[in-house]
């Protein structure tokens, strides 16, 4: 498993409970302790595990939430979020980016200039 860090495991907590639960998801998967850790995507040619940081079911579609916090691996975080938004919608689902205070703009500017399929909320 993808180790996270303690202040994004908060993060990840935080949005289960006031996001995710508050809108009526069900087989709530996420990478923090006490929930079963989302299927992991393993990319043949690099050998590179990518694990959302929570997933869940509405209505029977797969919907995939990543917190979007800055850092220096843009391009590992454009790149995950564009398979992740690929395999949302190939089963009917959507990538839901969730920006903290202070990291909406870098989060919006990435979806934009990649051309990324996600929906942005604020937190």
């Amino acid at each position: 498993m993808a180790r996270i860090t303690e202040k994004n495991e908060d993060l990840i907590l935080n949005v289960v409970n006031n996001v995710v639960k508050e809108r009526g998801y069900d087989n709530i998967k996420a990478n923090a302790d006490g929930y079963e850790v989302p299927r992991q995507f393993t990319r043949t040619r690099t050998d590179e595990t990518i694990t959302p940081d929570i997933s869940a079911v509405k209505n029977g579609r797969k919907n995939f939430f990543e917190i979007a916090v800055k850092n220096e691996k843009e391009q590992r975080t454009v790149s995950k979020w564009k398979l992740l938004s690929q395999l949302a919608d190939f089963k009917g689902g959507k990538l839901f980016v969730i920006a903290p205070r202070g990291h909406y703009r870098f989060a919006q500017n990435l979806i934009d200039d990649y051309n990324i399929e996600a929906k942005m909320i604020r937190m």
